[in-house]
C-alpha cells in the first residue's frame, strides 16, 4: 500500500486514451451533440477544473463551496473541449 505522501492527488489516467467523438459522449449522455461535435475527441472527463487535460469534458456541477461553472473558464484554457454543467 502507497504511503500518504506516494499517492497522487489525481486518480491514475493512460498517457495516450482513444478519442472518442464527443458527439457519440453526448448521445450516450442522453444529450443533442453540439455542431461540430463529430469532428471534436474526447479523451477523458473529470470534475475537477485543476486535473484538466486537453481532449477532456469537464464536468461543472453545484460543490460544497462553489459551483463548478465558475471554474469553466479555466478548464477551457487547460484544453477541455466541452462543459457539462446545469442549467
Amino acid at each position: 500500500m502507497p504511503k500518504p505522501d506516494q499517492i497522487s492527488a489525481s486518480p491514475p489516467r493512460p498517457s495516450s486514451p482513444a478519442a472518442l467523438p464527443l458527439a457519440e459522449v453526448a448521445r450516450q449522455l442522453g444529450l443533442a451533440p453540439a455542431e461540430g461535435a463529430e469532428d471534436t475527441g474526447v479523451t477523458g472527463i473529470t470534475h475537477d477544473s485543476r486535473a484538466v487535460r486537453p481532449g477532456d469534458v469537464y464536468v461543472a456541477f453545484p460543490g460544497a463551496n462553489h459551483h463548478g461553472a465558475a471554474f469553466a473558464g479555466q478548464a477551457v484554457a487547460a484544453g477541455a473541449v466541452a462543459v457539462l454543467t446545469d442549467p
